[in-house]
């Protein structure tokens, strides 16, 4: 393969993660009401990424998240993460593991609603055996 068409189809996969990622965050930031719930909170979401496409960088500012029913409702800043493997986008599973960045301090896991609680999503990113080989890494608060 010519190193151009390498580079051009490293391009084009890069711009397809990332629109797939982006239409997911979207996705997550559908209205999901959930009727017997009578309170519940809002989050602002603020995503900066850089364009695969442009190399410029670009902010989504949106108010689309919310809060789980358990979780702390405060600020949160870090590096968003996916559940490593693609067939365990909803971290369901007790072994599922995070792409945690080496370079990352705070990490922020985006998880697919559906299939278990809330809460046992939440315990399986916060667990220290789960985040890979850096174990300094800790989740944002």
């Amino acid at each position: 393969m010519a190193p151009g068409s390498l580079v051009a189809a490293c391009r084009s996969l890069a711009l397809s993660t990332w629109l797939l990622s982006f239409c997911f965050v979207h996705l997550l930031c559908l209205d999901f009401t959930v009727a017997e719930r009578e309170e519940w909170y809002t989050a602002f979401v603020n995503i900066t990424y850089v364009d695969p496409a442009t190399s410029e960088l670009r902010t989504e500012k949106t108010e689309c998240g919310r809060y789980g029913e358990h979780s702390p409702k405060r600020d949160a800043k870090g590096v968003l993460v996916l559940p490593a493997a693609p067939h365990d986008r909803q971290a369901c599973d007790p072994n599922t593991r995070f792409a945690v960045p080496a370079q990352a301090g705070a990490w922020i896991a985006l998880i697919a609603r559906g299939n278990c609680t809330c809460r046992d999503k939440i315990r399986h990113a916060a667990a220290p055996q789960r985040l890979g080989e850096d174990q300094s890494i800790k989740p944002a608060s």
